[in-house]
């Protein structure tokens, strides 16, 4: 179960249920439990990784449909600015669970792996670090330089024998590699004379080179047939509308097809004549906000490309900065019209309130916390949040109060709990209530002195 020790017996019994389920094929329940495990226990890796292969079997056997796809792309784009946000303040263990969340929905995507892989390492975790890593590889395995990276570390955690198999893929992919060809000759070194010579199996580099370009052309088939399949559908939806020019489902349908292959200008043409004769439409609304915040994503990408080319541009600073707000600004709007239509569902007035909050509107986010609440299975982040909307208010009393009701909902230290007593000691400390804050940072140094900035106020406290 990885090097880091002993795991919880609640974790442990998580595991253990979330396996079993997975061997009977009922990946919603085992992704749940062993999601549960990883929050509880991010180093416990072999229940990372059967998370992960329960993610890509549920994939393989019911494959989102396109408008899902873009459904979920979109609605990812909020945990990602939160992620994000976690990173550039180098709470890797916080940002990590977003990504491993953001994940879930979208399996294949490499940018969350690469994420998980680079914080875990940042965070000292580099067996979270080879999970993610692997995953990465899975969907990526002709990058010679993502198995050189895993060569390096199953060598730096001295796993000769995985350290040896990933510099072999490496090599076979990219032959000319000296720095690769000489850590392979310096592991041989290391190997007992029990193992044997790693040549003997025959011609290791044409075997490999065989699966991987069958793999590749495995792949290709299946984009080249998912691209024909789109084309034929738009083809015939295109025909369908030329019948039926009326006819609602399809053209939503069409529109839905044109979002999903990028051809947003013929969607925002067809929006525009539905409007027409189906102006508010709630169906229709929806595919408007899509569309507009698509484009808004585009740019964002792209600013985000030329920032990482010339990384001291201010006005390329200004232009990300920019597109993020524009979409909080559209997220808001989509979720207003949600909340107003659907003024029971406690889950969307907590995302609307976590919007309101990123976007500082601090009066607007607590009223809609106060309502979502109310809700067992939202209570405690809800109180979170309400802490630290009454925080930023600079109302540190109040804040005290809701993050003190949240820590009576949490048995014992775990990584949420964590970051809530954080957040009190910070209050605290803000209220000038110096020993009281103490008090609460000690709690979280006694079983992670790694966590945050913790060990810098403790030791600023006791030099004061």
């Amino acid at each position: 179960m990885g090097a880091y020790g002993q795991q919880s017996r609640s974790a442990n019994e998580y595991y253990n249920k979330g396996v079993s389920a997975l061997e009977k094929k009922n990946y919603d329940y085992a992704i749940a439990m062993l999601l549960q495990v990883v929050q509880e226990q991010p180093l416990f890796c072999e229940a990372r990784r059967e998370l992960h292969r329960a993610e890509r079997e549920k994939y393989s056997e019911h494959p989102p449909s396109y408008f899902s796809l873009m459904f979920i792309k979109l609605n990812n784009l909020i945990p990602m600015l939160l992620a994000l946000y976690y990173e550039a303040r180098k709470d890797y263990e916080k940002a990590i669970a977003f990504y491993e969340d953001l994940l879930k929905s979208d399996l294949n995507n490499k940018l969350y792996l690469k994420k998980i892989h680079l914080c875990s390492l940042k965070n000292k975790w580099i067996e979270v670090s080879i999970v993610a890593l692997e995953s990465l590889f899975e969907i990526n395995s002709e990058n010679a330089e993502i198995a050189k990276t895993l060569g390096e570390l199953y060598r730096d955690i001295q796993n000769i024998e995985k350290a040896a198999s990933y510099f072999k893929k490496s090599l076979s992919i990219n032959p000319a590699d000296q720095k690769v060809s000489k850590s392979l000759k310096d592991l041989e070194a290391l190997r007992t004379i029990k193992t044997g010579g790693w040549e003997k199996d025959g011609d290791y580099r044409s075997k490999i080179k065989d699966e991987n370009e069958a793999q590749k052309l495995e792949t290709e088939a299946k984009l080249t047939s998912n691209s024909d399949k789109i084309i034929k559908k738009i083809t015939k939806l295109e025909n369908s509308l030329k019948e039926n020019p009326q006819d609602l489902n399809v053209c939503l349908d069409l529109i839905d097809a044109y979002l999903n292959s990028e051809k947003l200008d013929e969607a925002e043409t067809l929006i525009q004549k539905t409007e027409q004769s189906h102006k508010g439409n709630e169906y229709l609304e929806n595919r408007i906000s899509i569309l507009k915040k698509t484009r808004i994503a585009n740019q964002l990408k792209q600013a985000e490309s030329d920032l990482h080319s010339d990384p001291d541009n201010n006005e390329l600073n200004s232009k990300v900065k920019n597109y993020k707000i524009q979409l909080m600004h559209a997220e808001r709007d989509t979720l207003e019209k949600k909340v107003k239509l659907y003024p029971n569902d406690l889950s969307l007035k907590f995302q609307l309130g976590e919007v309101y909050f990123y976007l500082g509107d601090y009066d607007k986010a607590i009223a809609e916390f106060q309502h979502s609440v109310k809700d067992p299975a939202l209570s405690t982040k809800t109180l979170n949040k309400l802490g630290l909307s009454f925080h930023n208010k600079g109302m540190h009393d109040l804040a005290v109060l809701q993050f003190s009701k949240a820590l009576t909902k949490i048995p014992g230290i775990n990584d949420f709990s964590k970051e809530i007593i954080y957040n009190l000691g910070s209050t605290l400390e803000a209220m000038g209530k110096k020993k009281e804050a103490l008090d609460e940072y000690k709690k979280i140094y006694e079983v992670d002195i790694s966590y945050r900035d913790i060990a810098q106020k403790i030791e600023n406290f006791y030099k004061k």
